[in-house]
C-alpha cells in the first residue's frame, strides 16, 4: 500500500481540530502519516491535539511562520507518495483517501480534487459545491478565481518539489497560486465530482473573513503572471524576482487606486444579504449587506450571476498601466512582444 501524508496546518483552531482530527484518523484507508503543524497558536488546539494517543501523528511546532511556511515545513519532512491537505476546521469524509488514492493509481493521475459538503460553524449543512470533471471548466473556473477547496485536494509529493511547493510570497491565495503554477509546469487537474470533504464556511472563516481584500488582491497578481506566461513564456514569479517586485509594487498602486476589488466585495455582500434574508429571516442584517453591496457597486444587479472581473481584459488594463509608468517595465513588454 502506498503512503499517504495528511498534512493540517491550523492557528487557534480549539472549536474544530478535534473534528478534524477524528475525521483523518477514522479513515478506511489506514496507510497513513498525520503530520499537523501549529502556526503559532496562542489558545489551547496544541492541548488538544496531544490528547490524541496515535502513532501516526507528527506534530510540528515552528511558531508563527505563516500559511504557506507551515504547509512547506510539513511537505518536506513527509514520506507519503501522496499528499492530502485538510484544513484545520474542515472535515474527510470516512472513505476520502481510499477513494482519492484509489483514482489516482487506476487512472495514473498526480493530482485530484473533490466537491465539498458545506457546513456552517455548527457543523449543519448549509450547500454543496458544484465542480464538475471537466478541464475546460475547472480551467475557467480558475480564472474566476473560483478555485475547489485547498482542503480536498490530493496530489503526488513530487509535483509539489517540482513547482517549488507553496510559495511564501503571498499572504492569501496561496492555494489558489499553487494550482496556477501546476497548470504553468505542466500538469493537469483532475476531479471527482463526489464530494469528499465537508468545507466549513462562516464569517470568520479564512476565505471569508477578508476584510483587506487579500485573496482577491494576491489572486490576481498570480494570474498576471499566468497571463504573461501563457501569453510571452515568462514565469516571473518564479524566474525573475526582480520584476516580480518591480510589478508587484506598480499593481499595489493601480489595484487600490482603480479599487477593482468593489465588484468581488459586493458580490459577497449582496450574497450573503441573500442569505441572511431567505435563510436566517434576518431583514435588518440582510438590508446592510445590500447597502453595503450598493455603496462598493452602485450596478450590483449585474453581479449575482456573472463573473466579477474579465481575466483578460483586466489584466491587459494593469499591463498598459504599468507600461506607462515604469521604462524597465515597459522595455520588458517590448522585449517579450519581439520574442513572440
Amino acid at each position: 500500500m502506498n503512503l499517504v501524508s495528511v498534512i493540517t496546518t491550523f492557528k487557534n483552531s480549539q472549536e474544530t481540530i478535534s473534528g478534524t482530527i477524528n475525521s483523518v484518523l477514522n479513515q478506511t484507508y489506514k496507510n497513513f502519516e498525520y503530520i499537523l503543524v501549529d502556526d503559532g497558536s496562542e489558545d489551547h488546539s496544541l492541548k488538544i491535539l496531544k490528547s490524541f494517543d496515535d502513532k501516526r501523528i507528527k506534530i510540528l511546532e515552528p511558531g508563527d511562520i505563516g500559511r504557506a511556511n507551515a504547509l512547506n515545513e510539513a511537505v518536506k519532512i513527509s514520506k507519503g507518495k501522496f499528499i492530502a491537505i485538510i484544513d484545520a476546521d474542515d472535515i474527510c469524509i470516512n472513505n476520502r483517501l481510499e477513494k482519492q488514492i484509489d483514482f489516482c493509481l487506476k487512472n495514473n493521475k498526480d493530482f485530484v480534487a473533490t466537491n465539498s459538503i458545506l457546513i456552517n460553524f455548527q457543523g449543519d449543512i448549509s450547500g454543496q459545491t458544484n465542480f464538475v470533471a471537466d478541464k475546460l471548466f475547472l480551467r475557467e473556473r480558475l480564472l474566476e478565481m473560483n478555485p475547489f477547496a485547498h482542503s480536498s485536494i490530493f496530489i503526488k509529493k513530487n509535483v509539489l518539489d517540482a513547482i517549488g511547493k507553496y510559495d511564501n510570497f503571498f499572504q492569501k491565495s496561496i492555494d489558489f497560486n499553487m494550482y496556477l503554477q501546476m497548470i504553468i509546469a505542466g500538469y493537469e487537474l483532475y476531479f471527482i465530482e463526489e464530494p469528499l470533504i465537508k468545507l466549513r464556511v462562516y464569517e470568520e472563516s479564512w476565505g471569508k473573513s477578508d476584510n483587506k481584500y487579500s485573496q482577491f488582491f494576491f489572486g490576481f497578481f498570480g494570474l498576471i503572471n499566468f497571463y504573461v506566461y501563457e501569453n510571452y513564456g515568462v514565469n516571473f514569479l518564479k524566474e525573475d524576482l526582480k520584476k516580480r517586485d518591480l510589478l508587484f509594487n506598480l499593481y499595489e498602486r493601480w489595484f487600490f487606486k482603480l479599487k477593482i476589488y468593489r465588484k468581488p466585495e459586493s458580490k459577497k455582500y449582496l450574497k450573503s444579504s441573500h442569505e441572511s434574508f431567505f435563510k436566517k429571516g434576518n431583514i435588518i442584517q440582510a438590508t446592510s449587506l445590500f447597502v453595503r453591496a450598493i455603496i462598493l457597486y452602485p450596478f450590483f444587479w449585474k453581479l449575482y450571476k456573472s463573473s466579477v472581473f474579465s481575466y483578460e481584459f483586466d489584466v491587459k488594463k494593469f499591463i498598459k498601466f504599468a507600461r506607462g509608468r515604469n521604462q524597465e517595465i515597459n522595455l520588458f513588454f517590448e522585449k517579450l512582444n519581439e520574442n513572440i
